[in-house]
């Protein structure tokens, strides 16, 4: 929602409008690009995580858990969606659903490869723990994209490409952990 003030919609029909404009620029922006950007807009009752890619919209990711801080979504999501670019499968995790581990779980029972977060983290935990939980406990890449705040910021949470307990480690140092 960072095209609306404070990432509040106030006004649900002027929401929607800057949700379309917000989609509208980002397609302008990316011109030939073959990138995808990872927003989230407000249409009608429903608070949407999008995959946008210059020939428009590639992934539309509902919802999932209510929320006090939108109480105007109540057209919930029953499923976490996927989308599978050439770099990998994606899936889009907007902030409200991003404080439950279980919604990660789902992502990473799809093999989603790299999660994107659009959110407003609210509390200093979910930047310094939950997020890089969500990420190694899940094995995910998680790109979460926020307005600084007093409880964090975006961040990058990158998945080690040498991950193990129990053999030898092949690409760092024993490090004591």
């Amino acid at each position: 929602l960072f095209g609306l003030r404070d990432g509040l919609a106030a006004d649900l029909a002027a929401a929607g409008r800057v949700g379309e404009q917000v989609i509208a620029a980002v397609r302008a922006a990316l011109g030939h690009s073959e990138a995808l950007v990872a927003t989230s807009v407000a249409r009608g009752q429903e608070h949407l995580g999008l995959l946008v890619s210059r020939q428009g919209v590639t992934l539309a990711q509902p919802q999932l858990h209510p929320c006090g801080r939108h109480p105007w979504c109540s057209a919930l999501g029953d499923a976490l969606h996927t989308f599978d670019a050439p770099f990998g499968r994606l899936a889009v995790i907007v902030g409200p659903d991003a404080i439950y581990p279980e919604t990660f779980r789902l992502a990473a029972l799809a093999d989603v490869d790299i999660v994107a977060a659009p959110a407003q983290p609210l509390e200093a935990w979910e930047m310094a723990l939950g997020m890089p939980e969500r990420a190694a406990e899940n094995r995910l890449n998680v790109v979460v994209a926020a307005r600084p705040t007093g409880a964090g910021h975006s961040a990058i949470f990158a998945a080690s490409p040498d991950f193990t307990l129990w053999t030898e480690w092949r690409t760092r140092p024993f490090e004591g952990n």
